[in-house]
């Protein structure tokens, strides 16, 4: 079996609702954007995710949820996305 048939029964489970006060003064987005290397966090996850094959993912959306969203917007053709607001 390789990894895109095994990723294909799994849900990737994202939970990106909070403030991020540990790293407020460092930025104002929330953590999964943080970029490293001209990436955030987030679309690290997101490409590792495609990789692997899985197809549904789950976000738990909050704090400044529409910054979150147009990164979101990025993958639409390649994930089956479920919405949940804390």
């Amino acid at each position: 079996m390789d990894q895109k048939s095994i990723g294909s029964n799994y849900t990737a489970v994202v939970l990106a609702a909070g403030f991020g006060s540990r790293i407020s003064e460092m930025t104002d987005r929330p953590k999964c954007l943080l970029e490293l290397n001209g990436k955030t966090l987030l679309e690290r996850s997101f490409d590792i995710w495609k990789q692997l094959g899985i197809k549904k993912v789950n976000l738990v959306l909050g704090y400044k949820k529409e910054l979150i969203q147009k990164v979101v917007d990025n993958y639409k053709n390649d994930f089956e996305f479920s919405f949940y607001l804390n």
